[in-house]
């Protein structure tokens, strides 16, 4: 609380309080709390200000005060303190800034001499209200420690505590600026004059990667392969804990392929690796791991992976980067078929299945044409051919494309006298199962007994970050159908649509187990178990046993149904069909094909044939095919 004497016409208005600092010659320097507007209680004789906002709060030593009542002159008049003629200390002062008056008096002046219509008396009546605070107390924070992979770090850090009594707590290096790798002090001062100081320390932690392909001159695009590391190295004085992480973008970690050359553990998902560990002062660590670049990744698109890591828990600050541009030219306009599309005879992949392939001694008849189709712009194409009999016998060989070539080429030229299904498995030049997913193909089939179709092959897909599957010292490789490395294979097929023989329709099932060694002799398909279904939702079961492909016309003999076949499916009338092995433990492929002698005499009679319709999928199946070097 604030209290002067004053003379002067009472009013109920507000008051200027300025606390200042004392100057040299004993008169008011600079302000050091200024309360502006308070309210002010004016009584005759007296004027009474409680100081808001906890007052001001002021050190030790000497200050002066001034009072300005706001008021308006001309309705109130003036306002003056009461004074005495016996001095304490440094006689009062007195100024008129606009020189209202004409006193001269426009800075501070005795009031003996710049006094106006108060009285020339030296001093000046007046009573301060307030609390001796206690002496000033300033804690520091403790010292804090930041990682940076710099040279320096942004540290915000905690304000000290302080009392009320210290005034303004300044810090400096303020928080928030940036500290040098290394030890700096910060010193924390006060107005009421305490102290306190406490220690930044900044480590480093360098980030360091390797490995991504980017060269201009080089095609690349998804399915491709790098071999990457990142290295992290502890260059401060003492050991801590780290967790290094690689995030990945339009490319994705192959699985099963990282290692590191220091204790700890390395941790992968497809679009991360991460290891964590302790690292001595002065130690590092290398994390090597393959990637492969993103199947949908479209061309242009930026890969890259960033390093990020944290010490001890908390982030080390900045972060290491390496990218590359998928620059491969696409195969044209929209969006890329995802590779993970399930199998299909409608997109390109990296292994084709052939339903079937023939050739008879007399090929004019009996034949197929096998076309096979490299869609990638530039690159050229490696393919192994696995032609497997019936029988499950294997004969191989291979066929090279340039970019945008297309080959087609005879059974009865390759592999005459010979009935079975076609693998085509797109590899690299020393002969290792690659992703190349831009192979398509179809086939032109031709019986003695009529039948024929033109037949497109099924596509499987090696999809990004699947496990390696052999390098230059393997001599098998294996393939693995498990919607990790390569698609899923079917394990349900349906034939949708089934013509009565009393129609004259004769309707070849193709079936072709999917797995097996295709070095030695492929997987049999087993016992199979079939739902047959007329057109009126009747159905009556069935079974067969089957090698490496299955083929029969539907007739009285197959499927061995009750009532049989011609019984079941009589005249204008239709049915459909489901296959698979019981346990679901198979993956098979297939087609259909029907021959009708009617067809060019009747309106309802057609031939020509399809692949089955896949209704289930297969994780477990895979083959295996040697590995030798391309002889093309």
């Amino acid at each position: 609380m604030f209290q002067v004497s004053t003379t002067g016409t009472p009013a109920n208005q507000t008051a200027d309080i300025v606390f200042y600092a004392n100057a040299g010659g004993n008169v008011p320097g600079a302000a050091v709390c200024t309360k502006n507007g308070e309210t002010a209680v004016v009584t005759a004789g007296s004027t009474t200000t409680n100081l808001s906002g906890g007052g001001c709060v002021l050190t030790a030593g000497t200050y002066w005060v001034g009072v300005q009542v706001d008021q308006n002159f001309g309705t109130f008049g003036q306002h003056f303190w009461s004074n005495r003629t016996t001095q304490s200390n440094a006689g009062s002062v007195w100024r008129n800034p606009g020189n209202g008056f004409n006193t001269g008096c426009t800075n501070f002046g005795r009031q003996t001499t710049c006094g106006v219509g108060g009285g020339a008396s030296p001093d000046f009546l007046f009573r301060l209200e307030g609390l001796d605070d206690p002496a000033c107390t300033i804690t520091c924070p403790a010292n804090q420690v930041a990682w940076t992979s710099g040279t320096s770090a942004v540290v915000n850090y905690p304000a000290p505590t302080a009392d009320a009594s210290c005034g303004t707590v300044t810090c400096t290096p303020p928080s928030g600026s940036s500290f040098a790798v290394g030890t700096t002090t910060v010193t924390c001062s006060t107005t009421a004059g305490p102290t306190c100081s406490f220690d930044v320390i900044v480590r480093r932690l360098t980030l360091a990667q390797s490995g991504m392909i980017n060269d201009p001159l080089l095609c690349i695009g998804p399915g491709d392969k790098s071999n990457l590391t990142f290295t992290l190295t502890n260059t401060s004085s003492v050991s801590a804990s780290f967790v290094g992480t690689a995030a990945l973008t339009n490319v994705v970690v192959v699985a099963g392929s990282a290692s590191a050359s220091a204790p700890g553990t390395a941790l992968t998902t497809p679009n991360s690796v991460t290891w964590s560990g302790t690292l001595a002062a002065g130690a590092s660590v290398t994390v090597s791991y393959m990637v492969q670049f993103s199947d949908t990744a479209p061309p242009q698109s930026i890969a890259s992976v960033v390093l990020t890591a944290t010490a001890n828990g908390q982030p080390v600050q900045g972060n290491n980067t390496i990218s590359a541009i998928l620059n491969c030219q696409g195969v044209g306009p929209g969006g890329i078929i995802p590779a993970t599309s399930e199998a299909s005879d409608q997109k390109a992949g990296s292994v084709l299945v052939y339903n079937i392939y023939t050739s008879s001694t007399d090929p004019t008849r009996q034949n197929t044409r096998i076309n096979i189709t490299n869609i990638h712009p530039t690159r050229p194409a490696f393919v192994h051919l696995f032609f497997v009999a019936e029988g499950c016998a294997v004969a191989d060989s291979y066929i090279c494309l340039t970019g945008n070539q297309t080959a087609s080429f005879l059974a009865s030229d390759l592999d005459p006298g010979t009935t079975g299904y076609l693998v085509a498995v797109a590899v690299n030049p020393i002969g290792c199962p690659t992703s190349f997913n831009y192979l398509v193909g179809d086939e032109y089939v031709k019986f003695n007994s009529g039948h024929a179709a033109n037949l497109g092959a099924i596509a499987f897909s090696q999809l990004a970050g699947g496990i390696e599957m052999c390098d230059q010292n393997s001599v098998t490789a294996t393939l693995r159908f498990d919607g990790i490395s390569y698609n899923r294979t079917p394990a349900v097929l349906a034939l949708d649509n089934v013509g009565s023989r009393a129609d004259g329709n004769d309707t070849l099932l193709i079936l072709n187990r999917i797995g097996g060694n295709l070095g030695i002799g492929a997987a049999s398909l087993g016992s199979l178990f079939g739902i047959f279904y007329d057109d009126a939702e009747n159905a009556l079961s069935f079974s067969v046993t089957g090698g490496c492909q299955f083929r029969s016309v539907l007739n009285n003999n197959f499927p061995r149904i009750t009532p049989r076949f011609e019984t079941f499916v009589p005249a204008g009338r239709t049915g459909w069909l489901r296959i698979y092995n019981q346990t679901g433990a198979i993956g098979m492929t297939g087609a259909a094909i029907n021959f009708n002698a009617n067809a060019a005499s009747s309106a309802g009679a057609f031939n020509q044939g399809h692949n089955l319709h896949h209704l289930t999928l297969n994780n477990q199946m895979s083959y295996i095919i040697p590995v030798f070097p391309p002889s093309c």
